[in-house]
């Protein structure tokens, strides 16, 4: 069979003119013994004897360079990708300290709440039927900029959006913005409430 060692027994080596055990040979999947040709140590002379030729040195000099070239390639992209990274954390964070960038945050979360059954709290929220009316994005940052009024970051740094109805959806005159120890509260008091009715809503 082609790429299997037929016979253990002796093979000849036409370079050194021997009959040597088959151990004495590399394996090799073109022959159909399963043995390259030459031996082990015949192999051996013909690499040495090719490096030191010209152009055994000459192959060799361009694999090193290519190697040198790939290593310098492979640490520019390592520190391109870290400035990167840095870069676009850096511009995340400045990012979510403006007005447009927090209120981005604000709307991913209330979709996460809502309809994300793998988010922690998705059972206080969409899976109470909860939803969020808001449309999109724009439509978020329209009505909070439009009808509540909020223009700066500064009006809202340090606070949480809120459902001023718990049963209610995230929507129209049904959000503001409270503290967090507010919305702490917020949520007790609902929580209590619904205990005392025998029923969560």
């Amino acid at each position: 069979m082609i790429g299997r060692i037929i016979d253990l027994g002796e093979k000849y080596c036409p370079d050194c003119e021997r009959d040597l055990p088959a151990g004495e040979f590399y394996k090799s999947r073109a022959t159909k013994d399963g043995l390259q040709s030459q031996c082990r140590g015949c192999k051996s002379q013909r690499a040495k004897k090719y490096r030191k030729s010209g152009h055994g040195r000459e192959t060799i000099r361009k694999y090193e360079a290519t190697e040198r070239r790939h290593e310098a390639r492979r640490k520019r992209y390592e520190n391109n990708r870290g400035a990167k990274c840095e870069t676009m954390r850096k511009y995340m964070r400045e990012y979510r300290t403006t007005l447009k960038g927090r209120l981005a945050q604000i709307f991913h979360h209330i979709n996460y709440r809502c309809i994300n059954p793998n988010y922690k709290q998705y059972k206080d929220y969409g899976g109470r039927g909860i939803e969020n009316r808001f449309g999109s994005l724009d439509e978020f940052r329209n009505y909070i900029v439009g009808t509540l009024g909020i223009t700066t970051f500064e009006q809202i740094k340090g606070l949480q959006i809120d459902r001023i109805d718990n049963n209610g959806h995230y929507g129209e005159d049904n959000i503001r913005f409270v503290t967090p120890k507010e919305n702490s509260n917020n949520r007790c008091t609902k929580r209590t409430k619904r205990t005392e009715g025998g029923k969560n809503a």
